[in-house]
Formats: C-alpha cells, sequence, structure tokens
C-alpha cells in the first residue's frame, strides 16, 4: 500500500486534495449558518409584482398557471404550468439569496433580508 502512494500519489495531488476539502468544509458551513431571509421578492418578466414576508403563511396567484406559497419562513412555487416542474420540485427555500426561477413562466422568487446578501450576482 505504501509503494502505491509513493509510486502514484504526488505531493500536488495531496495539495489539491485538501484544497478541494477545505472549500467543501467552507460551503458547508455557509450553507447552514446563511443569515434567515425576511421577505420574498416575485418578479414577472424582471418586474417585481410582489414582496411577500415569510412571516405570514399565504398563497399568491402570480399568473394563471403559477402560484408561490409561503409557509413556515419557507417560500416555494407550488403549482406551475411549465413542462418540466423544474421548480416546483425545489420545493421550500430560505435563507437569504437563494432563488426559485421557473424559466418558462418568466417567474423569479428571490430570498431577501435585513442588508444585502453576500452573492455574486
Amino acid at each position: 500500500m505504501r509503494e502505491f502512494f509513493r509510486k502514484f500519489v504526488k505531493p500536488a495531488d495531496m495539495i489539491i486534495a485538501a484544497a478541494v476539502l477545505i472549500f467543501a468544509a467552507a460551503a458547508a458551513l455557509f450553507i447552514l449558518f446563511a443569515p434567515e431571509a425576511a421577505t420574498a421578492d416575485v418578479y414577472l418578466d424582471g418586474k417585481l409584482v410582489a414582496s411577500l414576508p415569510l412571516s405570514e403563511n399565504r398563497a399568491v396567484n402570480v399568473t394563471e398557471t403559477v402560484v408561490v406559497t409561503v409557509k413556515d419562513g419557507a417560500v416555494a412555487v407550488t403549482e406551475s404550468g411549465c413542462p418540466d416542474k423544474i421548480c416546483v420540485n425545489t420545493g421550500f427555500v430560505s435563507g437569504r439569496g437563494r432563488t426559485i426561477v421557473c424559466v418558462p413562466e418568466r417567474v423569479a422568487v428571490v430570498l431577501s433580508g435585513e442588508g444585502e446578501a453576500d452573492v455574486v450576482a
């Protein structure tokens, strides 16, 4: 086994493996400790059509076929007329900076809160 490592594993491989592990740990910590969102901003064709507080459970018809639901501090697209239903299958999300997008229906839901999110758009 020791011969295998000497023959096939180089110091650069160990550095790359360590960098990947550090990056994965940092990403996991960011996801676990992401700031909570206060509102869900709903956009249709790039225009803000609703700003829903996450403290109130409710459902809003954005279009004839798209329904956005707020429940227990999280938001989801619960109905959509799009063929693949990727937006519906995303489920409920929470945490500032998270988004749900339905491209065929031209709807985007962006979670925001106090101050700005630390994300790159």
